[in-house]
């Protein structure tokens, strides 16, 4: 280790800390010591780290798992410790040219780990907002008092935008639309004219077809299946970005004199909805996948049904509120003319958006009205999690900006079982195991 590292996990004695790989290690402490010094040979202007590893009897059957049988080490005991493993910092010293640092693996229950969390805990009370009907799921998903969720899901989408995007991630979109499509010959053929035709500048006017990219994002960002997610991160790039583009225009062709922005979104819900909607004034609700509206009232009122459904249906029209003269965390555009249905004038937002609730009010037979406010989103946990998130990266967080996110290295090819166990064996450094 470098010794800038070495006296960063001095100064966090004491503190837990998180492992961002795969960590190798061994029971054998004089093989630990030779590999150390092995490693530095061709690394002068580093450090000879010995780790002291204790393994509380508890965690000691799923802490980490023995890889003796495919290591390229004969006749050596070798353990993995999984991605995410936390230890607490016991000591850091130095003795005979070696640095010596004692570790303690712990886990979620350790009580100095729950401290630590509960620190962040801001209660949101936020709701996530579905909108796919008859898909099975409640409309309202309380998020009050499961705020790790909202925050882990913001995370994920903050992360798969900064990851690169080239001819890997196309490919794993495509690969992931043909796997959930393979029996429908239409919907194929579309998937190949898309291989074929694509370019990121067409992104909303692929989302607004009628075709298997609208209806597989949406399920995928709504059950929050989070592999099929990363693998449609490709277009979920090029539709945020694109959508933050169209907001600078789209923003400055408004009047100065209009400030506020009026839009709607209409659909037929079930009166126990509406009522959580009623019973939740002043609460906040956020949208867990891209979210269609329109500046057409008419247009809103007749996708709701306008009154004439059957029981247990009702209408319900959102008065969505935007105040265009202040910032907005994620980025929403007109696509009137990006869009395949140039005559509904769409504003369409992207992932993430929180709404403020306001009043919940019947204005004719079956037929309701929900105001929402957008609501900035700069305060709380999600902002001291970006910022240090930035921090970490030494990057802006891309999921409010239009700037190309490609600082993060390329995602490699899939790696084959011999560079798999060479990979583990050159994992198999300076860390030994105490008994």
């Amino acid at each position: 280790m470098y010794l800038d590292e070495v006296k960063s996990m001095a100064d966090q004695n004491g503190c837990i800390i998180g492992i961002t790989t795969f960590w190798s290690a061994t029971p054998n402490q004089n093989l630990a010591t030779w590999m150390a010094k092995v490693a530095l040979r061709e690394a002068v202007s580093m450090e000879r780290v010995l780790f002291h590893i204790n393994i509380p009897n508890h965690l000691r059957q799923s802490a980490c798992v023995d890889v003796s049988c495919i290591s390229g080490f004969y006749r050596v005991q070798q353990m993995i410790f999984p991605l995410e493993s936390l230890f607490r910092i016991e000591s850091v010293s130095k003795q005979n040219y070696f640095w010596h640092i004692e570790l303690t693996l712990v886990d979620e229950s350790d009580n100095q780990f729950i401290q630590t969390v509960n620190s962040y805990k801001v209660p949101f009370g936020l709701r996530s907002f579905f909108t796919a009907a008859g898909s099975g799921k409640q409309f309202f998903h309380d998020l009050t008092h499961e705020d790790a969720a909202f925050i882990q899901f913001q995370l994920l989408i903050d992360m798969i935008l900064r990851l690169e995007h080239n001819h890997i991630a196309k490919s794993e979109l495509l690969e992931v639309c043909r796997a959930n499509l393979s029996s429908n010959p239409s919907e194929l053929e579309k998937i190949n004219a898309f291989e074929q035709t694509y370019q990121s500048k067409d992104a909303a006017k692929w989302y607004t077809k009628d075709c298997f990219l609208y209806r597989l994002l949406n399920k995928s960002l709504r059950n929050g299946n989070i592999d099929q997610i990363v693998k449609l991160r490709y277009f979920i790039h090029d539709l945020h970005n694109q959508l933050a583009e169209l907001q600078f225009n789209f923003l400055r062709s408004r009047s100065q004199n209009q400030s506020i922005l009026t839009l709607y979104r209409g659909l037929r819900m079930t009166m126990s909805e509406v009522n959580e909607f009623r019973h939740h004034e002043g609460h906040f609700l956020s949208t867990n996948s891209f979210l269609s509206t329109t500046q057409d009232y008419e247009a809103a009122l007749f996708f709701s049904g306008e009154g004439r459904v059957s029981d247990p249906e009702v209408s319900v029209v959102f008065d969505i509120s935007v105040d265009t003269s202040i910032g907005h965390s994620v980025p929403f555009a007109s696509i009137e003319y990006q869009s395949m249905f140039q005559d509904e004038d769409e504003i369409l937002f992207s992932i993430g958006a929180v709404f403020h609730i306001g009043e919940t009010k019947e204005i004719g037979e079956r037929l309701w009205t929900v105001k929402l406010i957008l609501t900035p989103q700069q305060e709380g946990l999600w902002t001291n999690l970006t910022k240090h998130l930035k921090k970490i990266v030494n990057q802006k967080a891309p999921i409010y900006t239009v700037e190309r996110r490609s600082s993060l290295p390329s995602p490699t090819p899939p790696v084959q079982p011999d560079d798999a166990r060479k990979a583990l064996d050159d994992l198999f450094a300076h860390c030994c195991i105490d008994e």
